[in-house]
């Protein structure tokens, strides 16, 4: 919702305004545990009178203060996020207020196979996703969301459905990455850090003018590796060891004073081993996975985007192209064992392609009192392939084979959108109507070739009508998605709101399709989010708050599980259309800054998920039925101290405190086995030096008291799972010119 308050020092920086704090449940420094806070407050050490300056967000595409916007907001810093170790989007899981991770039972717990669940939205990880992440204005596909986080100037978590301004796949919410753009100022920065896990992580950037006054240029590279925290002790080797590369070049061009024309290209490659859910917790506590085949992972993440604004009098013009590749392959070891002849040689390889274009124009005016406004156009072509490799040489007694099932969906699509609002009653009410048209168009192409040479059973391709073979299908969609939002301006201080607004998940087709009859269209998802909150401060801006009451009605709720198939009576994964659904929810942020050394910050979520309409696999009705993997509570608590040593030092110290609560996964069927998970709390320390505002010395404690915590688990032959790192201990060194 809001982003933390921080003072400055009151020895070195009179009348100064400090960059914007981050944080909602944060690892490590100088952040507490909540994003929070409408202003950025510096302290003037002369007559102690505050000076207060706005947090501005893009969360509505225009540049908005956001205690002014009826929308829940978390704005969380660049800087801070790379100090507290957050390097992807999913550092955030857990951090920011109802956002948790989703994740099929029936799929290894790979990162192809996560994705992001916001107010209980979002449990299905194998369609689209239902969190949108965006960079720079530019949709990532469904393998990007989980780009790294590099030069980030800031990250906006918007919750709730974000339909009618960002369009598809942000019915849960979206989150918005926002860049760092080159300037006048020639300014640059490095980093590096290392931890107990033999990890080594190291960055830099540079920026500045090329031609004064026309030409500016920014570059930022990064690179790690680590040995992580499990060990295969079968093969004797680390499990999850990773190496990664990052590079991003700005340039910015302003041709005339009204035109702004930047354009930025990013890569970033991994690779290593990824185990996914493969720790044996029958055994006990333990990081040791026991497997025979060596799990492989390489990803490769590249990108560009060309962004144009242009002002004509009092509107601006604004044209957004993207483009992104992404490709990966990961291998695991399907039955997870080790142990036995039935189990030796058995793997499953899932190769991912992902090539997205995308094309924005928006229209908006500026300037305006009382009355503002945005059209815009938009366009996007989307090519997913999937393929997944499966050998079985010895497979408790199922005679020796191989499968490859493969499938493409072309997706194709664009909208008309459109927002006002308008300022009513002297300015006491302001009113937002939103509207956007999208229409899709879905076409796909699934294969399957399966070689049992025991049973002479070879099937590739014959006649198309064959379940074991060849489909084609096509679907389209039609979209309508509106906001109406109200905010009440009872005082610069104190600014209730009212939210209603609608989103939808795209439909289609089963990535990983077995069977031909289990090929079908499946519907788009829908949602309607109402909303009441309040925005505000008091103590003279000391103390701000955030709270929000929430309900999300959910149709044509797209639920992933494991199924007989009918042509070959194995387990297979289906996706259906399970009926309707509910969330509802209570979040609270808040942020006290004491005095000028401390700071102490909250966050309290509540969520409540239900299947409001739904029969599963098994012919049960599981009608007000948990939605699994979204935790009833989340809880975030933390200090931040700095404490001036002399004129040039100062001490900088955090603690912070989250807790994550209850939760299930699986939808306990006869083949997709429900699994329980006790509510976890993490406590992460962090202390170091600061010296003349540029450098920074600290050292950090991450899960300081070593909690063991099972994040998921997984079904099949033997149940295993994927658990959080251990107690980890590091040293940071940070500088800035």
């Amino acid at each position: 919702m809001h982003q933390p308050l921080k003072q400055t020092d009151r020895y070195t920086e009179m009348n100064k305004k400090l960059k914007n704090h981050a944080l909602i449940l944060n690892l490590s420094l100088v952040m507490g545990g909540t994003a929070t806070g409408n202003y950025v407050i510096a302290q003037d050490p002369l007559n102690s009178e505050q000076l207060i300056e706005e947090i501005v967000v893009t969360a509505r595409l225009r540049e908005e203060s956001i205690l002014d916007i009826p929308v829940s907001v978390t704005s969380l810093d660049g800087l801070e996020l790379e100090r507290a170790g957050i390097t992807a989007v999913d550092g955030l899981i857990g951090r920011v207020p109802s956002l948790y991770f989703s994740q099929n039972n029936s799929r290894q717990s790979t990162a192809d196979n996560r994705a992001l669940v916001l107010r209980g939205i979002g449990a299905n990880p194998v369609l689209e996703p239902s969190v949108g992440t965006f960079l720079d204005g530019v949709y990532l596909p469904s393998l990007g969301f989980d780009l790294g986080l590099l030069d980030v100037q800031r990250v906006e978590v918007l919750r709730g459905p974000q339909g009618s301004l960002f369009g598809r796949n942000t019915e849960g919410g979206a989150i918005n990455i926002i860049t760092r753009k080159p300037d006048e100022k020639f300014s640059g920065r490095a980093s590096v850090e290392i931890d107990d896990l033999f990890t080594a992580r190291a960055s830099a950037s540079v920026s500045g003018p090329l031609v004064d006054g026309l030409l500016y240029a920014g570059l930022s590279v990064g690179a790690a590796t680590t040995d992580g925290y499990t060990k295969n002790v079968f093969l004797d080797q680390d499990a999850d060891e990773r190496d990664t590369e990052a590079v991003r070049l700005t340039l910015r061009w302003t041709p005339t004073d009204a035109t702004e024309i930047l354009m930025t290209a990013d890569s970033i490659s991994e690779d290593g081993r990824e185990q996914g859910t493969a720790i044996d917790t029958a055994r006990g506590e333990t990081f040791d996975i026991i497997t025979d085949f060596d799990g492989d992972m390489e990803e490769d993440n590249a990108g560009a985007s060309l962004t144009i604004n242009h002002e004509i009098t009092d509107m601006r013009f604004t044209s957004i192209t993207g483009y992104r590749d992404i490709s990966s392959s990961r291998a695991v070891d399907f039955d997870r064992m080790a142990e036995g002849p039935e189990s030796t040689g058995n793997f499953q390889r899932t190769f991912a392609d992902q090539e997205s274009f995308s094309q924005e124009f928006r229209l908006a005016s500026i300037g305006n009192q009382g009355f503002d406004w945005i059209v815009g156009v938009y366009y996007y072509d989307e090519e997913d392939k999937y393929e997944t490799d499966i050998q079985w040489p010895t497979y408790f007694g199922t005679p020796p084979g191989s499968a490859i099932t493969s499938s493409t969906q072309d997706r194709e699509g664009y909208a008309v959108f459109g927002q006002a609002n308008v300022a009513a009653f002297d300015d006491f009410v302001d009113f937002t109507v939103g509207l956007r048209y999208s229409d899709d168009e879905v076409d796909g192409v699934r294969f399957n070739f399966i070689d049992i040479p025991a049973f002479a059973f070879q099937r590739t391709n014959p006649d198309p009508n064959d379940p074991l073979a060849t489909g084609e299908a096509d679907a389209s969609y039609v979209n309508v998605s509106a906001t109406l939002q109200t905010v009440f301006n009872v005082s610069e201080r104190f600014k209730p709101y009212i939210n209603i607004s609608q989103g939808y998940k795209g439909g289609g087709f089963d990535r990983y399709p077995t069977s031909s009859s289990l090929y079908l269209p499946v519907d788009a998802e829908e949602t309607i989010n109402y909303e009441i909150g309040a925005k505000g401060e008091l103590l003279d801006g000391r103390f701000t708050y955030a709270v929000a009451a929430y309900r999300v009605d959910i149709d044509e709720l797209q639920q992933p599980t494991q199924i007989i198939n009918p042509d070959t009576g194995l387990p297979a994964t289906s996706i259906a259309n399970a009926g309707e659904a509910q969330t509802q929810g209570l979040e609270m942020e808040a942020l006290f800054v004491v005095n000028e050394m401390l700071t102490i910050d909250l966050s309290v979520a509540y969520t409540e998920a239900e299947f409001e309409k739904f029969i599963d696999t098994d012919g049960v009705d599981r009608t007000n039925d948990d939605i699994p993997n979204v935790p009833d509570l989340t809880v975030g608590l933390g200090a931040d101290l700095v404490v001036p040593l002399n004129d040039r030092v100062k001490f900088v110290g955090s603690a912070s405190y989250h807790y994550v609560g209850d939760y299930i996964s699986g939808l306990n069927t006869t083949v997709d086995e429900e699994f329980s998970y006790d509510g976890f709390d993490i406590i992460d320390l962090d202390a170091g030096f600061r010296i003349d505002e540029r450098h920074e010395v600290s050292v950090f404690l991450r899960n300081a008291r070593d909690e063991y915590i099972v994040l998921n688990q997984s079904s099949g032959v033997s149940p295993q799972a994927r658990v959080h790192a251990p107690r980890v201990y590091g040293l940071r060194f940070t500088t800035n010119w």
